[in-house]
């Protein structure tokens, strides 16, 4: 099994200078938790759902004991960029991979998401929900 037959062809991306607001209304709106970053066609990084999290914090820098009103989020998460969020050094994988190497790459990372470069474009995303559903389409009882 090769990871083409279970990627997401033509994913949602992002530039480094979109607001982390709009990747997250991008993420949340598409049902995604990944978006490629893409500068001029080429990969230069990965923005999560797990990074826009772990920046509101730190953005908000609010007492713990205080109500953070939703206008309050949202100028936060519109004045970040996601050059500022996002990880540079990304785990790719090739469309003719097979789905073991993508395993191994999970397993070995830390990460959920892989996104499928050939020739050095994007082409797709390969996803720990796509292994997933993989491994629950092959093991079946029967």
């Amino acid at each position: 099994m090769r990871v083409s037959e279970y990627m997401s062809h033509h994913p949602v991306s992002v530039s480094s200078y979109t607001t982390a607001l709009e990747a997250a209304e991008l993420m949340y709106g598409g049902g995604f938790r990944h978006l490629p970053v893409l500068e001029e066609g080429r990969l230069v990084g990965i923005i999560s759902d797990r990074d826009l999290r772990q920046s509101a914090p730190v953005v908000l820098s609010n007492p713990p004991h205080h109500r953070i009103s939703p206008e309050r989020i949202e100028s936060g998460l519109a004045a970040l960029e996601v050059h500022s969020l996002m990880t540079r050094n990304v785990q790719t994988i090739g469309p003719n991979s097979t789905l073991r190497c993508a395993a191994l790459k999970f397993s070995q990372g830390g990460f959920g998401a892989l996104p499928v470069l050939e020739n050095g474009q994007l082409v797709g995303m390969f996803t720990m929900r796509d292994l997933l559903c993989w491994l629950l389409e092959h093991t079946r009882t029967r």
